[in-house]
């Protein structure tokens, strides 16, 4: 993306202070448009308009007047052309992902029973005799709590759940990318209205002078 930016301005016989300027101009573009995993297409767009006005027009402090109309013109082009008719390809390759965790929590389950065993502990040393009873009884607990997993496992209402919540979330994460790609589409046409307005009233004052 940059160093074809960088030919385009060679192309243009830009000046080092003018390719300068214009590589910084889409760098900070880049960074805007990544900045979000959402829709962010008209904040860029405006964005980028405001720093391309403010390289165009000699009022300093706040402006610099670098460009000349038939090169923001060119760049106007270029930049429409290239990277925000590219826009969501750049958003989807550079910005961070978002992943959705889930996490279910089940009320009624026993508590652990660990106070006997620190009671035994803090006494006299357990007996052979004592020590198997334990021993034993931590089995049998053991086999009790791996049979009543397998129950839950096989639950069939237990299955059910997760295959409901499967399938809503997936819906709804369907619905979420056609909205999106939806408005990104109503973006790009409104932006491209604008875009031929401005070039032919630009057409126009040049024809006038």
């Amino acid at each position: 993306m940059f160093t074809y930016a960088v030919l385009f301005c060679k192309k243009n016989q830009f000046s080092q202070e003018q390719l300068s300027a214009f590589f910084t101009i889409l760098k900070s573009v880049h960074r805007m448009c990544v900045s979000t995993p959402y829709d962010n297409f008209q904040e860029t767009f405006v964005f980028f308009r405001e720093l391309l006005l403010r390289h165009c027009v000699q009022r300093p402090p706040f402006s610099k007047c670098l460009y000349s109309l038939s090169q923001v013109k060119a760049i106007t082009d270029y930049v429409l052309s290239t990277y925000f008719k590219h826009f969501k390809m750049y958003k989807f390759a550079f910005t961070e992902r978002v992943l959705l965790s889930l996490s279910f929590q089940y009320s009624g389950e026993p508590e652990e029973e660990g106070a006997e065993e620190e009671v035994a502990a803090e006494g006299s040393a357990p007996t052979e005799a004592e020590e198997d009873e334990r021993e034993e009884r931590e089995d049998t607990d053991g086999k009790e709590e791996e049979e009543e997993r397998d129950k839950e496992a096989a639950d069939p209402q237990q299955e059910r759940l997760r295959n409901i919540i499967t399938s809503t979330l997936t819906t709804h994460l369907k619905q979420l990318k056609v909205s999106v790609e939806q408005k990104m589409s109503e973006h790009e046409r409104r932006m491209t209205d604008k875009i031929s307005q401005l070039e032919a009233l630009s057409d126009h004052k040049s024809k006038k002078k």
